[in-house]
């Protein structure tokens, strides 16, 4: 019988230091108060946009270009942080998220899909709460052991 040692943790075989996940720790907590931040003005930006003047849709299409990269930080971190397994696989949700924000919207503006700019609308709190509920997670999480 084989003996396959699997490791409990995703990046366990990573060669980190304490000094290292400690770090990443704190980059997965800044890049999700980021990536919070951001949200929060691409929400205002729409809410602009849908209440008083149209124009700031444009405004509230660049933004978006600017802070999407944001979501690959958490998941980065996360691997090299030694977050547990869950946490690491649901550091990437923001990434399908963001994803699937874009695919809603454009189903939505070309007319292939009605009800594809309401989703997107609707959809925007689950990636704010998704992205909150890492934030509170990684404070919750027990420090990195040698």
């Amino acid at each position: 019988m084989l003996n396959v040692h699997r490791p409990q943790r995703i990046g366990a075989g990573l060669p980190v230091s304490l000094r290292g996940r400690r770090l990443a720790r704190r980059a997965f907590l800044c890049s999700c108060a980021l990536l919070l931040t951001a949200l929060l003005g691409q929400a205002f930006l729409a809410g602009v946009a849908a209440m008083t003047d149209p124009s700031w849709w444009e405004l509230h299409k660049a933004w978006v270009h600017a802070f999407q990269w944001l979501v690959l930080l958490p998941p980065a971190c996360a691997v090299l942080a030694g977050y547990p397994r869950r946490l690491i696989w649901a550091s990437a949700l923001p990434v399908v998220l963001i994803y699937l924000q874009y695919v809603w919207a454009e189903l939505g503006r070309d007319g292939t899909w009605a009800y594809g700019l309401g989703v997107h609308a609707a959809s925007a709190p689950l990636l704010f709460g998704t992205t909150t509920a890492l934030f509170v997670a990684a404070l919750r999480a027990a420090p990195p052991r040698a």
